[in-house]
């Protein structure tokens, strides 16, 4: 069982955490790495980066939907996240063998300003992480929201901040896999 209180702490270390991984692994590429691609149906790094930041502002909408009166709830401190939840957590890992087709509306566009994009993405999880201070008397047990790659389904506001940063951090290996990539362009 995992308390709120627990829950909202480990969700802003973690911003935190994608954020410090970011700058030290791709603060100091050049434009062309940023957007080098090994193969046309391979994301680049600032695509990675990108779809985060359309994802992260997805959820930004979503909680800034969320009624002032769910924020001040009082609720007991504990939280369980739903069985589906469970499972879509276990298939957005980073290690997960199944590949998931994004919406096109998250799908980034294939030439983008990595730099720009970059502190985009500093910018959306500085905006993601204030939201485990206006959640600290939150139910969040309720709040249905919708994720975004399964617009069928709703989740609440703890499993949405659980699903984000596993999301973030799904997204930022595949971006350091391709700074990995043995022809990926390096500059002396």
């Amino acid at each position: 069982m995992i308390t709120r209180t627990g829950l909202l702490e480990t969700f802003a270390a973690e911003c935190d955490t994608n954020t410090t991984f970011a700058r030290l692994h791709f603060s100091d590429l050049e434009e062309d790495q940023f957007n080098w691609r090994y193969r046309p149906s391979v994301w680049s790094i600032a695509q990675c980066i990108q779809h985060l930041n359309m994802t992260g502002t997805h959820w930004l909408r979503q909680f800034e939907k969320i009624p002032k009166k769910k924020l001040k709830a009082g609720t007991p401190d504990k939280f369980q996240p739903g069985i589906l939840s469970k499972y879509l957590l276990k298939i957005i890992t980073p290690e997960a063998k199944i590949k998931l087709k994004s919406p096109a509306i998250f799908i980034p566009h294939h030439l983008i300003t990595g730099k720009v994009c970059l502190e985009e993405f500093y910018e959306v999880q500085e905006r993601l992480k204030s939201y485990s201070v206006k959640f600290s008397q939150a139910d969040i047990s309720s709040g249905y929201l919708i994720p975004p790659n399964f617009s069928f389904i709703h989740v609440n506001i703890g499993e949405a901040l659980m699903l984000h940063n596993r999301h973030v951090k799904r997204h930022l290996l595949q971006a350091l896999q391709i700074k990995k990539h043995i022809l990926f362009p390096q500059y002396s």
